[in-house]
């Protein structure tokens, strides 16, 4: 279950799902980066 919310909850799989919903690149990273700093202490 770990594993499953680790690769769902990750900043690569975020800024995908920012793209696909329509967000353009550069937006998308910055907010992928800024959910990976606060995120990766959480998850990991």
């Amino acid at each position: 279950m770990k594993r499953h919310v680790q690769h769902y909850l990750n900043s690569l799989h975020i800024y995908c799902l920012l793209m696909r919903i329509g967000i353009s690149k550069e937006p998308a990273l910055s907010i992928a980066k800024r959910w990976e700093s606060v995120m990766h202490k959480l998850i990991y």
